[in-house]
């Protein structure tokens, strides 16, 4: 299997913004084919598995109105699937815990049972979780960082590049880029894409949607030298994918 053909390294793929019920079934699909062929060690979830928009600051009346249950479900299910061995919290995944710590009352006893399930599903995966904070990083080896990303512009490559030393794979932003940034010591990003639809009811009127890309990213890296291999998954205009040489549809 070409795939696996780097036997020193270890295997990674990371999975940036399923959100729940609005993940692209097409994505799913091609990275689960895809998982079964390369055997990842790490299977990261690279934040946003849920998108909890009813629970969002600022949810207008129709968002508030909508039930949890199918995105809640959905999560589960994809943490499920993808058998995760870390999940980098997204801004979305921690509402639960916003809600419950800023709330009172019965919404404060609901959002302590999603907090509950969330935890019991990690638990039950053997998954490490990582908080959604800029010093809570996911380390493949010396060399490469995961984190669900806090950058959110035009450059969201640069900024990140520019603050972890190393290289880091983020998602948050929905596009795809590059960045190394000129210094004396290693500091490069990759933005990932999202494995959600980029076109949603909230972006329609956002500029910054045109870039939004759906991919995830997957490589090889080393637990004792800074040594690893980043490759950009992309779904491509017609629906292919091209991973190693070989076509998913």
């Amino acid at each position: 299997n070409r795939l696996k053909q780097m036997n020193d390294l270890d295997r990674f793929v990371y999975l940036p913004g399923l959100h729940g019920e609005h993940a692209d079934a097409d994505a799913v699909r091609v990275a689960l084919d895809f998982i079964a062929d390369f055997e990842p060690h790490r299977r990261i979830i690279g934040g946003d598995v849920w998108d909890f928009a009813p629970i969002r600051k600022g949810a207008d009346e129709c968002e508030e109105r909508a039930s949890l249950q199918d995105d809640m479900e959905c999560g589960l299910h994809l943490l499920n699937q993808f058998q995760a061995t870390d999940h980098c919290l997204g801004n979305h995944d921690i509402r639960p815990w916003r809600l419950r710590d800023e709330s009172t009352g019965a919404t404060r006893d609901y959002a302590g049972i999603l907090v509950d399930q969330i935890t019991k599903a990690h638990e039950r995966l053997g998954c490490k979780v990582y908080g959604y904070r800029i010093d809570q990083v996911c380390k493949l080896g010396p060399g490469l960082n995961a984190i669900h990303g806090f950058a959110h512009n035009m450059h969201t490559a640069k900024t990140t590049a520019d603050s972890y030393p190393g290289a880091t794979l983020a998602g948050h932003t929905h596009h795809i880029a590059y960045y190394r940034a000129p210094s004396f010591d290693v500091r490069e990003c990759w933005m990932t894409g999202c494995m959600r639809h980029p076109i949603a009811p909230y972006n329609q009127t956002r500029l910054a949607t045109f870039r939004h890309t759906v991919g995830f990213a997957w490589g090889y890296y080393s637990e004792t030298a800074p040594v690893y291999t980043v490759n950009q998954a992309q779904r491509m205009a017609n629906g292919a994918w091209i991973l190693n040489a070989k076509e998913y549809r």
